[in-house]
């Protein structure tokens, strides 16, 4: 029975993430001839093979473009049921109850004293959920299967396996997916709590349906869905070429970067170099480690224009002299070479100053000392109070800090996306490359950090069943869905990979139409400005 046990993990298992992309379509009477392949391997009592063959079939159902009938899903139920009857789980067989006990007879070889059916009627199904304050949303003329019939309201069993196909006005199958449970897909969602329509087209499926039996479908029908699926297959590659273009443009954007990146590291030591050459010799103290340019932005144009004045406001609010000028203390504080006394003076004039640009330069001399010493958390504290204290508008700062922020995962999600927000918010400062850079990262941690917060918000509802932690699961689900769209229109917009974005957007969407974006010329002005 190990086998069994270890696959039906699998089999059984509810699933709240969207299936895989589906890599071909999966026809009806496949099936049909899995379920007729699992009756002969139970009739053989070869139940590792049951497991095989139901566990193919469950993940490949959501990728039918044919109507599945009810009776279809009532025996495919009542199998998975009896795989879990076999493998003594009264868990699986309690979570297909639900279309195990569906319209369709059972058959002369399951009678009313069969152990299968015994064990089913002393399960208790899960409540139903009435999502009171929303409707059902489809496109106009459109209806929507649940459990393969019309559903006109968004209501459901609790704790059970649900199957859910969106029909166009044509009749045809756009969209196949398991649902668990009560938990509906946002896209399947309306604010309107109205009954949805019945579209005029409409027709049940035939009650008499034998689900033993191949199913005739119209040549037709057919040669229309291989023309279809010829015509996605031609803009896959064509998106795929896109993608492989887009990363050699990213690489040769990236050596480019690199190569600046080198420069500035020169320029900054022979700048340090040059300012050192005033001190005296036991003054000059070398260091290997220096703060970003991109985040400190030094600039003491008006500090060197009114060094006077400031000499005079300063010793009179603080005793200590030897931080007074913020011009000398720039270098030491680049390269980790501040020393206590200064670290301490400067702290007090932190607090003693009024003027919010003396404030900004103190507070960014303490924060490049910290960084080029390696001292983590003086530098979290110092950037922290930049921030909620000083001015939370440099885009530079916020988005080092956000990044810092991402690297220590799920404990510190909220401040993640918190900065990466504010970042956004004045991405505008930055121009070409450096802006098409940053706000993808951006975008990236803000789609990730809500990500985790929705797979843990949805871990706690499965533990507790509990409607807040439902709704918490939605919200996160929205959300995750919402960055990662954005996400992806910012890579497409700048000619960068969409791939993973796309597929993100997908699992928190549900849906490839909410995903899809009409690519457009690139209007982010990418400039890699070449020196030298």
């Amino acid at each position: 029975m190990r086998i069994l046990s270890v696959l039906f993990v699998v089999a059984s298992a509810p699933a709240m993430a969207q299936e895989p992309a589906c890599e071909q379509s999966f026809s009806v009477n496949r099936l049909v001839e899995g379920m007729n392949a699992v009756d002969q391997a139970v009739g053989a009592f070869e139940l590792g093979q049951v497991a095989i063959i139901l566990t193919e079939l469950r993940k490949d159902l959501p990728c039918t473009t044919d109507r599945i009938h009810v009776n279809h899903l009532t025996r495919f139920g009542r199998q998975m049921a009896l795989a879990g009857f076999f493998d003594q789980d009264d868990l699986a067989m309690a979570y297909w109850k639900g279309l195990a006990e569906g319209p369709m007879p059972w058959p002369e070889s399951m009678p009313d004293d069969h152990p299968l059916r015994n064990a089913l009627a002393d399960i208790e199904r899960g409540v139903v959920v009435d999502w009171e304050d929303r409707g059902l949303e489809a496109p106009k003329n459109s209806a929507i299967l649940f459990d393969a019939e019309l559903a006109i309201r968004p209501v459901a069993h609790v704790e059970e396996a649900h199957f859910v196909q969106v029909l166009d006005r044509s009749g045809e199958v756009s969209f196949s997916a398991w649902q668990d449970g009560a938990i509906f897909r946002e896209a399947l969602l309306s604010d309107d709590p109205a009954a949805l329509e019945v579209p005029k087209w409409f027709e049940p499926s035939d009650e008499d349906l034998d689900p033993t039996a191949m199913v005739d479908i119209d040549e037709t029908l057919l040669d229309r869905r291989r023309e279809q699926a010829d015509a996605k297959a031609d803009k896959e590659r064509e998106q795929e070429e896109k993608r492989r273009y887009a990363m050699e443009a990213e690489t040769l954007r990236a050596e480019k970067r690199a190569t600046k990146a080198e420069k500035r590291a020169i320029k900054l030591e022979e700048k340090a170099k040059v300012e050192n050459a005033g001190l005296r010799p036991e003054e000059v103290v070398v260091s290997e480690t220096a703060a970003p340019a991109e985040w400190l932005a030094f600039d003491f144009g008006e500090e060197k224009a009114a060094i006077a004045e400031l000499d005079t406001l300063e010793r009179a609010g603080v005793d200590d002299t030897v931080c007074i000028d913020l011009v000398a203390l720039e270098t030491r504080a680049i390269t980790g070479n501040l020393e206590t006394l200064h670290v301490d003076c400067l702290e007090r004039r932190l607090r003693h100053a009024d003027r919010q640009t003396q404030q900004n330069k103190i507070s960014r001399l303490l924060m490049a000392d910290a960084w080029a010493k390696k001292e983590v958390l003086r530098w979290e504290a110092a950037v922290k109070r930049h921030l909620e204290e000083i001015d939370r508008s440099d885009p530079d700062l916020c988005y080092m800090f956000a990044r810092h922020q991402a690297k220590h995962g799920a404990e510190r999600v909220d401040s993640t996306m918190r900065w990466a927000n504010a970042a956004l918010a004045n991405s505008l400062r930055w121009e070409g490359a450096t802006r098409v850079d940053r706000v993808l990262a951006l975008n990236r941690i803000n789609a990730l950090a809500a990500e985790d917060k929705w797979y843990r918000a949805e871990d706690a509802f499965l533990r507790s069943r509990q409607p807040d932690d439902m709704r918490k699961a939605e919200f996160w689900r929205n959300q995750t869905k919402s960055h990662a769209r954005e996400w992806l229109e910012f890579a497409d917009r700048s000619d960068s990979d969409t791939a993973i974005p796309y597929q993100l957007c997908l699992s928190a969407a549900g849906t490839h139409d909410y995903c899809l974006i009409q690519s457009n010329d690139s209007d982010v002005e990418e400039e890699i400005e070449e020196e030298g």
